[in-house]
């Protein structure tokens, strides 16, 4: 009996994960053929995206905006940094790192396929200005923090593209 009873909860437990709907989370499929992703050469966030697009099986990255069913246009990507605490001395004990992207979202003829969107992430860094070698540990830190945020935001950016509608073809109104 006591050998049955790890494969007995064992069974249970995906029973139970498989009844509430769990499902592990894949690669997002993007509703559109083909996307051209505006972003600078340099951008480290583009390229992010641009892997994240690739390794959706349903969508391939264009070369120009004519090529793509849809174009994906960079407004905003900025890093900021505030003070949000200082200790007695002035020096700042507490920031916090606010990462900024906006996007838009047209399609080939320049209609837009989903409202301009902003989104944002934070992460609070706290800070011992009297320990000189913490200073560098969390210029380090400063950066993983970064990428982190860069990771969230492309994940949430894929998961809004793939719950987006592709218009009907635009109807030619010359004939």
């Amino acid at each position: 009996m006591r050998t049955f009873r790890p494969w007995l909860l064992a069974l249970a437990a995906s029973l139970l994960l498989a009844a509430c709907g769990f499902q592990l989370r894949g690669a997002q499929t993007l509703p559109f053929k083909s996307i051209y992703v505006a972003v600078a050469d340099s951008s480290e966030f583009g390229a992010r995206l641009k892997r994240a697009v690739r390794s959706s099986n349903s969508t391939t990255l264009a070369a120009s905006p004519a090529e793509a069913e849809a174009v994906f246009s960079v407004t905003q990507d900025t890093m900021e940094k505030f003070v949000l605490a200082v200790n007695n001395s002035g020096q700042a004990r507490e920031y916090e790192l606010r990462y900024r992207f906006a996007y838009t979202l047209t399609d080939a003829q320049g209609r837009t396929l989903a409202t301009p969107t902003t989104l944002t992430q934070q992460r609070v860094v706290t800070v011992n200005p009297a320990v000189a070698q913490e200073v560098l540990s969390k210029q380090q830190e400063e950066e993983l923090l970064r990428q982190d945020m860069q990771r969230d935001l492309v994940q949430q950016v894929m998961r809004r593209l793939a719950t987006t509608k592709p218009l009907p073809p635009a109807v030619d109104s010359s004939k």
